[in-house]
């Protein structure tokens, strides 16, 4: 805006009339197109701030569905926990149980003169005693039941 506006002088005093109703109405369409300008840029930031929140409720809405997965994953973790921990004094029980077994098979086949196959038997399952927990695991539910 102009700060130093001079205005015609009437004849009687005072200003021109017209020139002051023109300025008027030029501050008025500035103000006009100002205003409208800024109607314009709030509508487009509310736009925006519109589209950010319901961005921010979908990923709200992905996270809390992501830890219940995470909490029902960990309450089945939980849960199943003690069916995972293998007691390590109770295979040893099963593979001494296993061991008399074997050796009391060996006893009946060296009683009966079939020396060579008990031998055999045992070692096709000795070996196996040394395997890893999930392979003996399997052994031992092959031999007991």
């Amino acid at each position: 805006m102009e700060k130093d506006i001079l205005f015609k002088k009437a004849t009687f005093g005072g200003f021109d009339k017209e020139d002051v109703m023109n300025y008027i109405a030029k501050i008025t369409d500035e103000f006009q197109a100002y205003k409208n300008q800024t109607i314009v840029t709030v509508d487009k930031l509310r736009e925006k701030i519109d589209a950010l929140e319901k961005e921010k409720n979908e990923l709200q809405e992905k996270y809390d569905n992501l830890c219940e997965e995470m909490n029902g994953i960990h309450e089945k973790t939980e849960e199943s926990a003690p069916e995972a921990v293998v007691n390590t004094d109770e295979i040893k029980q099963i593979i001494e149980s296993l061991y008399e077994n074997i050796n009391g098979f060996m006893s009946v086949l060296g009683n009966t003169g079939n020396e060579p196959v008990a031998e055999e038997s045992v070692n096709e399952i000795a070996p196996e005693a040394e395997l890893g927990d999930d392979e003996l695991l399997k052994i031992i539910d092959k031999y007991v039941d």
